[in-house]
């Protein structure tokens, strides 16, 4: 056999072997990293490498939080996650990816360094968010979850409290703003998901991801939330139970130049405390009745329903934690005050003048 050829057959076996390698190096190094993340480790199971689409698929990546109540608990169990590089996007000088992720379970459990009035420990999971992304090899342009569940947990209440939203989907289009770059919010994200089987979530926004921090305007809402379907968690934090009553909530806002303006607006409906039982004391008997004519002072008789409309402002500071937190600390204070039951589209993106030329 001629020296040209062997040489050929080496490299050709060479290739072969550093392919078949390729998926086990990849899931070495996930699966370290995923372990160096501070309070957290896990693993991946499985890696797939599909060259030909410049992609890979990820099986049964679990990842746990140290500080759980419930250690045994992941905080992350996803059953497939599928990146590729979005190759029609290279035709518009963009080399950005997409990820999908399919059967996402995420489960926030009560933290042992929180206090027992379910102060959160938002921190520590911001830092995952960030520790995560950094497995990221490119800018993800496409976004999608499918088949999803969110739940927190609390395994040391009495009642166990143990609440859900389900069946919820994602799909967030042109973070990198491959198309429609001269828009202000060329992205758009849409989350859809149930709660506890008695109502559903639904959030649309546009957004430029690639600004710092972000621009975005959105409408979001909440509707036909039957209470009593979380008794356990108010009778965990509360001490109460509701015997009837709807909850509904609409919040619009938008985030300019760093400076956020929004409203809440929680609307509730035909809501009756559950009479005491024999067995509670007569401080909780006590409580409970005045809960009871708390909320028939306070809701309009004519239409069986209370609220208040809540505005909230305030500023984007410029670092990725910031915003979150900033986001996290909007969807705390929202949930306060409201007034009828639907989005206002009082909110513009837009500057006055520019609704005005239009």
């Amino acid at each position: 056999m001629k020296k040209q050829y062997k040489w050929g057959i080496a490299i050709v076996a060479l290739l072969i072997g550093i392919r078949l390698a390729l998926p086990f190096i990849l899931e070495n190094h996930i699966n370290k990293a995923l372990n160096k993340i501070e309070g957290y480790h896990g693993s991946v199971d499985d890696v797939d490498l599909q060259l030909y689409r410049g992609g890979f698929q990820l099986y049964d990546l679990i990842l746990f939080e140290e500080a759980s109540e419930n250690p045994d608990l992941p905080i992350v169990d996803l059953k497939k996650l599928d990146f590729s590089i979005q190759w029609n996007a290279l035709f518009k000088g963009k080399f950005v990816g997409e990820v999908y992720l399919d059967t996402l379970d995420v489960n926030f459990t009560k933290r042992k360094d929180e206090a027992d009035t379910m102060v959160d420990s938002t921190d520590q999971r911001i830092n995952l968010i960030q520790e995560v992304q950094k497995l990221n090899p490119i800018l993800i342009n496409i976004f999608e979850i499918n088949n999803g569940s969110l739940s927190y947990i609390d395994p040391t209440s009495e009642p166990k409290v143990d609440v859900k939203l389900n069946n919820f989907n994602l799909y967030a289009r042109n973070l990198g703003n491959v198309v429609d770059r001269l828009k202000e919010l060329p992205a758009s994200i849409v989350f859809e998901a149930a709660t506890m089987d008695s109502g559903y979530i639904h959030l649309d926004a546009q957004m430029n991801y690639l600004l710092d921090p972000p621009d975005f305007d959105f409408d979001f809402k909440m509707e036909h939330i039957n209470f009593p379907r979380f008794n356990e968690f108010f009778e965990a934090y509360a001490k109460f139970d509701i015997e009837t009553g709807e909850f509904n909530f609409y919040a619009e806002g938008k985030a300019k130049n760093g400076v956020l303006e929004a409203y809440a607006k929680p609307l509730i409906e035909g809501l009756e405390i559950a009479p005491a039982d024999e067995d509670d004391g007569v401080l909780k008997k006590i409580y409970e009745g005045a809960l009871e004519i708390g909320t028939e002072i306070f809701e309009n008789s004519k239409e069986d329903q209370f609220g208040t409309k809540v505005p909230i402002s305030g500023t984007l500071e410029n670092d990725e934690a910031a915003v979150l937190q900033s986001l996290w600390n909007f969807v705390k204070n929202a949930f306060i005050e409201a007034y009828k039951q639907e989005i206002e589209r009082t909110i513009d993106f837009r500057s006055e003048s520019e609704i005005k030329r239009k």
